[in-house]
């Protein structure tokens, strides 16, 4: 069948789909190769859906995830987040899971920064706040932690969603915690 001059938009849009497809089916299957334990297949599959879609942030977050808490080689971790930042410099998620593993790394200024530039996207991303937080906890400035706590504890919503629960738990026993220390450093003195 001949279309014309639209042939070639027909056929863009065709390949456009296939991809959109490939890469969804590439990622789930990634999904329950990770739930199954299979990290290297896990691994192979999200290699796929960059090659299939370079711009996929999802697949180079999930890459330095399993980088970082499953094989612990940080600096391939590092360098998968790096790749994501290229083509999602604005993602939250990324920027936070960044974060935590320079946070981890001992670069605490760069961690600063990624936490940082999160806090200034929408939506807000609880877990930068509580990571900020515990970074600056972790180097020496209680009165910075509690500052970035009251910010957080400020945006957080009546009725967290489920996802968020757990991070607004920790981020108030983080608080209880700096404030008793806080509280027996003045006693001593």
């Amino acid at each position: 069948m001949n279309f014309g001059p639209y042939n070639n938009v027909l056929g863009e849009e065709a390949i456009r789909h296939a991809r959109s497809y490939a890469l969804e089916a590439e990622g789930n299957l990634a999904k329950v190769y990770l739930e199954l334990g299979n990290t290297d297949q896990a691994k192979r599959q999200l290699d796929i859906c960059t090659q299939i879609n370079p711009k996929d942030c999802w697949s180079y977050i999930m890459l330095g995830n399993i980088y970082t808490k499953q094989e612990r080689n940080l600096d391939v971790a590092e360098f998968y987040y790096e790749c994501g930042l290229e083509h999602c410099s604005e993602d939250g998620m990324l920027l936070n899971n960044y974060a935590n593993l320079m946070m981890e790394k001992g670069n605490f200024s760069r961690a600063e920064e990624l936490f940082k530039k999160t806090l200034n996207l929408k939506p807000v991303h609880p877990h930068s706040y509580f990571g900020l937080a515990l970074l600056y906890r972790v180097t020496g400035h209680p009165e910075e932690s509690l500052k970035v706590l009251e910010r957080l504890f400020i945006l957080m919503p009546k009725t967290p969603g489920i996802e968020s629960t757990q991070i607004y738990t920790e981020a108030r026993n983080l608080y209880s915690e700096i404030k008793v220390e806080a509280e027996s450093k003045t006693s001593t003195h």
